[in-house]
């Protein structure tokens, strides 16, 4: 089974199961471990998952909690209230001159949110990238997490002691799906300790600064914070943060009030709402600020038609390169240029692919993903948002269907915005065609500001 019919199993397990009976302070242990254990069971079933760049860089580490700890103290002593709280991406690139988180940044810049606002901000690698646009309202929140790590990680052994009867019998039903590893209970124990300690203390801070609307990026990277606003009745808006073509573990399944912001922001109009894990009345198009912001920055395109972008993702690169080689050898007067996801680490074997072509090139991918469409006529790739990105920014965009690739569409009209190349002499045909025949998406739409209520 491939890893949506592998889910559509675990989720219809799920609900025929009592995992979500069993509570703990109140709180839905699967509720809290959906996330990693669904991730565990398509491991357990060889779906492959991304290949991470080291991030932790213990340099920057201490400095950070330190940091953060007089941030918070500061806000905790004074006296100043904030309407909206904002919960940036981890993972910020370089846009122009400035670091930029690219879902929320550009909606606060273009809306009223820049001036009521406070923005927390933890960093997966350890380093907070500078400059930061909006670093006069960016506040730390590596000492919040350094707290719930240090707490969980002392107090792992409580739960299983004095709340033993409970996990047996939660573990019992999860046994039932599927055999999960023992050695993962003590890692479960922690999350929920973690999770725990960060709601409350989300709460003390969504009280002591007067916070009337919470919105964040992507909803795993800010599930605690969702629970601490939906129990101080204060509504919670999640921005879009890329496209989801069908069951993925974070958004399918049952939806658990608690876990679940109230609103959706999405960047354009989706057709299939039901694969976003919340009421589709609650998905509100506000249209793509990104693309307004990039095209201020005024940056000039810098290669020519005989460039081409190749967008990848981690589960993907190695049937890319693998292509991206023979059309290499074929089309020797074409430049590849090969963008990797950012927390994606290339392994020895591809890399050996790469240097065996020269006009096979690993592109910088610190440089933000819409910065560098802005420099390319061509773009080609499999199923990565940033290829419904190019096409919205008028881009001419092929879809790669060899070599074990196999390009989705959220709507079938989807499918006329875009080339396919489905064998190597396909791609000529692309470069020589022209944009006459395809039919924009409207899934990245203009940001027009129509629905901007939300912010007010």
């Amino acid at each position: 089974m491939n890893e949506n019919e592998l889910l559509k199993y675990f989720i219809k397990a799920e609900d025929s199961s009592y995992l979500y009976r069993h509570k703990i302070w109140e709180k839905s242990i699967y509720s809290i471990l959906r996330i990693y254990t669904r991730r565990e069971f398509l491991r357990h079933n060889g779906v492959m998952t991304m290949s991470l760049k080291k991030m932790k860089n213990e340099k920057y580490l201490l400095s950070n909690v330190i940091i953060s700890f007089f941030q918070l103290l500061n806000l905790f002593f004074g006296r100043k209230k904030f309407k909206n709280c904002i919960f940036s991406f981890p993972r910020i690139e370089l846009v122009g001159n400035q670091y930029v988180d690219k879902f929320s940044d550009p909606v606060i810049a273009l809306t009223n949110l820049k001036t009521n606002s406070i923005v927390f901000e933890f960093s997966i690698g350890g380093k907070h990238l500078k400059p930061r646009i909006h670093s006069n309202i960016v506040v730390y929140i590596d000492f919040i997490v350094f707290v719930a790590f240090v707490s969980a990680k002392l107090a792992s052994w409580i739960l299983p002691l004095f709340y033993k009867s409970t996990f047996d019998s939660y573990y019992s039903d999860l046994e039932r799906i599927f055999t999960y590893p023992t050695t993962f209970k003590k890692q479960d124990y922690e999350r929920i300790i973690s999770f725990n300690i960060r709601v409350n203390i989300y709460k003390f801070f969504y009280r002591r600064l007067g916070v009337k609307k919470v919105f964040g990026v992507s909803r795993t990277n800010f599930i605690p914070q969702i629970y601490a606003a939906k129990e101080c009745g204060i509504p919670v808006f999640e921005l879009q943060h890329g496209i989801t073509y069908g069951e993925t573990p974070i958004y399918s399944g049952r939806k658990i009030e608690n876990f679940t912001p109230n609103f959706f922001l999405s960047f354009g109009e989706i057709k299939n709402k039901e694969v976003y894990g919340i009421d589709p009345n609650h998905i509100i198009n506000i249209g793509w600020a990104f693309k307004p912001f990039i095209k201020s920055l005024k940056i000039e395109k810098e290669f020519s038609k005989l460039d081409i972008l190749v967008i990848t993702d981690p589960e993907i690169t190695d049937k890319i390169c693998k292509v991206l080689s023979e059309l290499a050898k074929i089309y020797h007067s074409y430049n590849f240029h090969l963008r990797l996801h950012p927390m994606e680490s290339i392994s020895r074997e591809n890399l050996e692919i790469i240097e065996q072509h020269k006009n096979i090139l690993l592109q910088d991918n610190k440089i933000n993903s819409n910065v560098a469409l802005t420099m390319f006529t061509n773009v080609i790739g499999e199923n990565s948002t940033v290829l419904y990105e190019a096409v919205s920014m008028g881009k001419k965009v092929a879809r790669l269907a060899l070599g074990g690739l196999h390009p989705k569409f959220i709507n079938p009209e989807d499918y006329d915005s875009f080339f396919i190349i489905r064998k190597f002499e396909d791609f000529s045909k692309f470069i020589e065609s022209n944009m006459d025949s395809r039919i924009p998406t409207s899934i990245y739409s203009e940001f027009t500001g129509d629905q901007l209520e939300v912010f007010k």
